[in-house]
Parts: C-alpha cells; sequence; structure tokens
C-alpha cells in the first residue's frame, strides 16, 4: 500500500476524531482539572508564606539562609500570580534585620 492510500484512509479517522465532542469534553477536563491544581499549589504556598513571615515578625530578625529561601518561595508565589497578604508580609519581612546564622547561634547559648 502506497502512502497516497494510507493518508486517504486515515483521514476520515483522524478528522472524525478530533472533531467529536469527546475529545473537547477531555481537553475542557483537562484544563480545569490544572487550573484547580495550580490554585491549590497558590494557596498551599499563600499560607506557608504567611506563617512562616508572621514567624520572623515576631521573632524580630531573619537569618541569611532563611531569608534566601523565604525570597525566593516569595518569587515562585508572586510569579503564578500570588498577591495580597502574603505580599505584605514579605514586605514587611523584607525590612527585618538580617542577621548571619554564626551570629544567632551564639545568641541562643
Amino acid at each position: 500500500m502506497d502512502l497516497t492510500k494510507i493518508a486517504e484512509m486515515a483521514n476520515p479517522l483522524i478528522t472524525t476524531l478530533l472533531s467529536g465532542p469527546g475529545i473537547w469534553a477531555w481537553l475542557k477536563t483537562r484544563t480545569t482539572r490544572n487550573q484547580s491544581e495550580g490554585r491549590l499549589l497558590l494557596h498551599v504556598a499563600k499560607t506557608q508564606l504567611v506563617s512562616q513571615g508572621r514567624k520572623y515578625l515576631k521573632r524580630g530578625y531573619i537569618t541569611m539562609d532563611e531569608y534566601e529561601e523565604y525570597e525566593a518561595e516569595y518569587q515562585v508565589y508572586s510569579k503564578l500570580g500570588g498577591n495580597g497578604l502574603a505580599r505584605r508580609i514579605f514586605e514587611q519581612v523584607d525590612d527585618l534585620p538580617m542577621l548571619p546564622k554564626d551570629t544567632v547561634k551564639k545568641e541562643n547559648r
């Protein structure tokens, strides 16, 4: 069988599959699920940022290592479209005094 005959037979089959309602329903379900997962991920990140941020604000300082991790997580959250409370807390944490990790260990002894 040559390629022309295969293409002639495959064309109606492919057209039927792609134009059927089943494929579009599947795509819509998949898109809705991805959006829900994205919202859930954003909520989990927000909860983590708010919780950690409040801890640092209560303590009154943040170490360099903590800030590096906190800021990296906030950047991901921000790129996903997050804002609001987590952004305001991040801005407050950003103004906290930053201490080297060594200093904190000596103070806690």
